[in-house]
């Protein structure tokens, strides 16, 4: 019972919390090891650019690569995002509309916005351009 693991706990001279926390923390779910390569791909052929996830499908949040090819573009009708995005330039130079506003990404510079407004990013250049997206939560939870 409850009552039983918090006298266990006290009289190891420890909360339930430390306890429980310590196991979670060592859950093969807690730790992942990545390369530059990624864990998988997914590709929007109709739109233009390709998402290189640097984390296992099954995580709490997205971390990866956005690439855009020659006018590519990524918005809000190819991938709903559920909460707060964070992209930065790591390649070439992308223009960020949110909710009819237009602002233009360099390589280095950085934006967070909530995913739930309407967005796209879009690449003006003849190459493919590059940046690190961060959501939280991930957009692919529930997907296969």
């Amino acid at each position: 019972s409850l009552i039983n693991l918090k006298k266990l706990a006290g009289a190891l001279n420890t909360n339930l919390k430390e306890i429980f926390g310590r196991l979670e923390a060592k859950l093969p779910e807690a730790f992942h090891l990545g390369t530059q390569r990624g864990e998988f791909t997914v590709e929007y052929p109709k739109y233009r650019f390709r998402i290189l996830s640097y984390l296992p499908r099954q995580t709490p949040f997205f971390a990866g690569k956005v690439i855009l090819e020659t006018k590519g573009r990524m918005d809000s009708s190819a991938i709903a995002l559920p909460g707060f995005a964070f992209v930065q330039m790591v390649f070439g130079r992308i223009e960020l509309h949110l909710e009819g506003k237009e602002h233009t990404l360099k390589e280095g510079q950085n934006v967070l916005f909530n995913g739930r407004l309407e967005y796209s990013l879009s690449n003006p250049l003849i190459r493919e351009s590059t940046a690190f997206l961060v959501s939280v939560p991930s957009f692919l939870s529930g997907q296969r």
